[in-house]
């Protein structure tokens, strides 16, 4: 179930989703030394999810991550273990326990330390890229409203780095080259090429931060935007916060974290705001 959105069920609707799936089981067979199985439902792979899975999955080095793909539709977490057992499989569950969610249920292992040191690919493609000599990759269009800047401050931070003689090559849907927008084997190698990756919470920073060192990778956000566990240990890796915009104060982060890493006051929060009738959710996890 999704850890911030009651009753919704984790589908791993967005990009970002499934390359963290990915990775996170990359970074456990690493640690473990032995082959790690992803197991999906029906309604994990609905549309062209499996397709994208399997295009991620092929980003990777062979033998660490094997994903296996079911015929059913897991009605929650209890539903879907007791079906995986019935097959057989003795799956575990995980949580995120260095920034639990205000939904985070009981799990049987905490997978957050596997995050924080990468075992970093090297991303190749059969398809020509023509890139810049001097570039930098970004991608603003988080499919979460809440974790975009505004078209004038995206402007000043990119106008920052064109200022420093860098070219901006963008990835994603925004992209106005058609192997950078539909081919995510193109946007790694681009992301690997570049100097610099900069962007927003999105399905390209989690694949940056599989590709790239900390240092070269540029999270934006600010105060008042949706903060994901994923941000604040993207900053705890070492990747830069807002290199090239205003940065938060100390007492504005330190707000931030508050309202993250305190379950009992988000649930207090989201009882006042249901009560007044402010109460939304985002619509994927």
């Amino acid at each position: 179930m999704s850890t911030r959105s009651p009753g919704l069920r984790y589908t791993a609707q967005g990009l970002g989703d499934r390359i963290h799936l990915i990775s996170l089981s990359y970074e456990i067979s690493r640690s473990k030394g032995e082959e790690v199985t992803l197991h999906l439902a029906k309604n994990h792979v609905d549309g062209r999810k499996k397709t994208s899975f399997l295009e991620i999955l092929a980003l990777f080095p062979k033998d660490f991550v094997e994903v296996r793909f079911h015929d059913y539709e897991a009605k929650g977490e209890s539903d879907w273990r007791n079906y995986l057992k019935s097959i057989g499989v003795d799956a575990q569950s995980f949580a995120y326990r260095d920034y639990p969610g205000w939904l985070e249920a009981p799990s049987d292992f905490d997978v957050s330390p596997y995050l924080l040191d990468r075992h970093l690919i090297t991303p190749s493609c059969s398809h020509f890229l023509e890139l810049p000599e001097k570039f930098i990759t970004a991608q603003w269009d988080s499919s979460g409203i809440d974790r975009q800047l505004s078209e004038i401050a995206i402007g000043h931070i990119e106008n920052r780095y064109q200022n420093n003689g860098y070219q901006i090559v963008h990835v994603g849907g925004q992209s106005k080259d058609q192997m950078l927008r539909e081919c995510l084997g193109c946007s790694a190698v681009a992301i690997y090429k570049s100097t610099f990756f900069a962007g927003v919470d999105s399905g390209y920073l989690h694949l940056a931060l599989q590709i790239k060192e900390p240092p070269q990778i540029h999270f934006y956000s600010e105060r008042n935007r949706y903060w994901s566990h994923h941000a604040f240990r993207t900053i705890k890796m070492g990747c830069v916060l807002n290199y090239n915009s205003d940065n938060l104060n100390w007492f504005e982060f330190v707000y931030l974290k508050l309202r993250y890493n305190s379950p009992r006051l988000l649930k207090l929060v989201h009882l006042v705001k249901k009560l007044v009738g402010v109460e939304k959710h985002e619509t994927h996890d």
